[in-house]
């Protein structure tokens, strides 16, 4: 059992926040992607985004 100096509970929260962005990625109703393409596609084929 290889024991170091406490980063397990530091790296379960950060692949609990990787599950939690996965999630939220799908989402429906957050849409990160949504943003992201809004903000990586230029503004003229972007469509507009009605909430």
């Amino acid at each position: 059992v290889h024991v170091v100096n406490k980063p397990p509970k530091q790296m379960k929260d950060e692949r609990s926040n990787i599950n939690n962005n996965n999630q939220t990625h799908r989402n429906p109703e957050v849409r990160p992607e949504q943003s992201l393409a809004k903000s990586a596609a230029p503004p003229s084929t972007a469509p507009p985004t009605t909430n």
